[in-house]
């Protein structure tokens, strides 16, 4: 197995390990998800992805993959990065839901456009491995370099050994689009 792809096995592992704890201080489960629920029935984002994180998970409640989508969505609709992040790997690895590369992808952007640096990543491999769109290298290049740039390592370990199979066009072109991404952005 070449390098490229044991770097972007690893990524995979770090990148889909869950991406919060909650854990019930009491031990009594049902104890653990009230006050949660109570803020999270009054629109709070935070509460609302992290009963989402408990019911997906089954942490503190009995697992429920439709309930989790439930809370995870209202919290994504408020533009919480780490929900919609969250709801991109869920369809992107078929967790409590069939697997659908397209939602992924449309979660994750969402994610990206807020600067979330495991959604931008996640973009540069599905970009890169052709996961529900074709190959795309400069793309693979741009959203890898975008979370380079906010300390994900591996993301600048994969532009890197992405750079050295593109032209200097491709390059070009990449460094054009995150240029245009961070305008956009209003960075």
């Amino acid at each position: 197995m070449n390098p490229v792809k044991y770097i972007l096995l690893a990524l995979i592992l770090v990148i889909n390990l869950p991406t919060l704890s909650v854990n019930s201080s009491s031990g009594k489960p049902a104890e653990a998800i009230k006050p949660l629920l109570k803020k999270a029935k009054k629109g709070d984002a935070n509460a609302q992805f992290k009963v989402g994180i408990m019911y997906h998970e089954g942490e503190g409640v009995e697992q429920n993959y439709q309930k989790a989508l439930k809370w995870l969505e209202l919290a994504a609709e408020q533009k919480y990065a780490e929900a919609q992040f969250k709801l991109g790997q869920i369809h992107r690895k078929g967790r409590g839901v069939p697997r659908d590369y397209k939602q992924a992808l449309e979660w994750y952007k969402l994610a990206a456009n807020q600067g979330h640096p495991k959604a931008q990543f996640n973009l540069g491999v599905m970009y890169d491995q052709e996961q529900g769109l074709p190959h795309n290298i400069v793309g693979a290049h741009k959203w890898y370099s975008l979370a380079g740039e906010q300390g994900l390592r591996l993301a600048t370990r994969n532009r890197d050994l992405l750079a050295k199979h593109m032209t200097p066009e491709q390059i070009n072109k990449s460094k054009q689009l995150i240029k245009e991404w961070k305008k956009s952005q209003g960075k």
